[in-house]
């Protein structure tokens, strides 16, 4: 019992970290491609940051794919109803 415990705790808290790194990684893409899409750049370096952290999004973004975390809701519920059949099993 007390392991479903931990791995649902564990899983709550992957799902918390995926989403909010995919949310702030979709942000920093969005800017950067905005930015390097309208000429809002000071020069050459400039740019050059400007597509490295928009590679760096995409990276992040890949990582922390929806399907991922797509995965990790369906075993937190199966998690759940486990722990749900066990009470049931130990009354």
């Amino acid at each position: 019992m007390n392991k479903n415990e931990f791995d649902l705790y564990t899983l709550k808290r992957k799902i918390k970290q995926i989403k909010n790194n995919y949310e702030a990684a979709l942000k920093l893409f969005q800017l950067t491609d905005f930015t390097i899409g309208s000429k809002d750049y000071e020069n050459e370096m400039h740019l050059a940051a400007l597509k490295m952290l928009n590679a760096k999004a995409v990276v992040i973004l890949n990582k922390n794919n929806p399907q991922q975390l797509m995965k990790l809701e369906i075993r937190l519920k199966l998690l759940e109803q486990e722990i749900v059949i066990l009470n049931e099993l130990l009354k």
